[in-house]
Formats: C-alpha cells, structure tokens, sequence
C-alpha cells in the first residue's frame, strides 16, 4: 500500500507523515523572490507577488494648549462661516493648530497625511477637522477628545468618523465635557492619494468650542496595509 498518494504542493510526505521544509516560493502560484524586512505579497488576480511596498505605521498626533481661556462660542453644523461646497462644513472643528498665528497644538505627522484644517482672520487661525492622505492604503483612526469647558452638563457631540461623501467609516461617539468619561472614536479607511477623512457630526446639543484643554485630546492615524 503506498503512503504518499496524498501530495503537499506536489511534494509527498515521508513514511511517518511529514513533509520536507518548503519555502514559500515553493508555492506553485507564489513569486515572492528575495524579501525584506516588512515588505508584503500582493494578489494580481492570478498569482502573488512581492510588492515593493511596506507596511510600516503611519500616524499623525496632535495634544496640547496652554491657554486658561474657555470659549463661549457654540458649535453650529453646518458650519456658517464655510459655503455649501465645502466638505468640512459638517466636520467637527474639535481644535484649534495655531490661533493669532500662535501654535496651540503639538502635532507629529508624516508624508502620507496631512491635517485639514478651516482657516479665519486671514488664516491666522486654523481649526483642524480631520486628515487628508497624500498616499493610498488602509489607515485605522483613533480620537479621544471632548467638547469645550464652557458647554452645559448635558451638552453632546456625537461624532464619526467619515469621507468626502459623509461615508461613515465606524461607529457614531458620543463626547461630552473633559470632566466627563472622554470615549475614544475609531474607524478605518481604505484610501487613495487625496482622499480625506473628517470628524462628521450627526448630532449635537448645546457643544461649545474646546480652547483650553487641548492636553485632553489625542488623536492618531496609523497605516495598517
């Protein structure tokens, strides 16, 4: 009786079972050559391949504020000050980078995004409200961040995050004053070169602008594929 009709990548085991040591090249529909360090096999429809890109992780951060003053000004979506064309108009301007051209956030970013920003006063002033990807790939999207001092007990944001078309990209949060519980919002993106992806808001109460606690907020992309 034989003991090696059953083939493994047409290799038959040994009399106790085994099979040989292969390589992954040895794989009839793999080409994978000779691999660095995180580089990734990519499918083509019929075969895989190595690709010569890498996954490594991608990530923007902003945290920060000095300033003693809260803010008195409530949230209104769509935003009034942006037009009707304006993507950002439904996204939450949860901080602001820089105010009377002074640096209110400390941020860490990388060439695969950029933050997007609303600018005033001459554009002296920019609040940021989410992220624009100058690379394609998959990114998870994380933000812990609350509504302004200023807001009443029960003022809300619920908040989401989302791509150009207003696409929710995971689940709706709910954010309330620093002094609340702080939930963290998360998503992911599966993005081309120019996409972009913001804090929409579906709905939202009595929420007033965030000025003097930035050190509460995180908020991080990071490339997964």
């Amino acid at each position: 009786m034989s003991h090696n009709l059953a083939l493994i990548n047409s290799v038959a085991p040994n009399r106790e079972g085994e099979i040989a040591a292969l390589s992954i090249n040895d794989l009839t529909d793999v080409s994978a050559g000779s691999p660095s360090a995180n580089n990734m096999l990519t499918w083509s429809g019929s075969a895989w391949s190595l690709s010569s890109d890498s996954i490594s992780p991608q990530s923007a951060r902003g945290y920060g504020g000095n300033t003693t003053s809260e803010s008195g000004t409530l949230h209104t979506f769509p935003n009034p000050n942006l037009s009707n064309t304006d993507i950002n108009r439904m996204f939450w301007e949860y901080a602001a980078t820089q105010i009377n051209y002074n640096s209110w956030m400390s941020s860490s970013t990388t060439n695969d995004l950029s933050f997007r920003t609303n600018g005033y006063a001459g554009g002296k002033t920019q609040w940021t409200c989410g992220f624009t990807f100058a690379n394609s790939g998959v990114y998870a999207m994380r933000a812990t961040l609350h509504i302004g001092g200023l807001s009443s007990s029960t003022a809300y944001i619920d908040c989401v995050w989302a791509d150009s078309s207003y696409q929710f990209l995971g689940p709706v949060t709910r954010f309330s004053k620093s002094s609340n519980k702080r939930n963290t919002l998360r998503g992911v993106i599966n993005a081309n070169s120019g996409d972009v992806a913001g804090l929409y808001v579906p709905d939202y109460s009595g929420a007033r602008y965030n000025r003097a606690s930035y050190y509460n907020i995180f908020i991080e992309v990071e490339r997964i594929q």
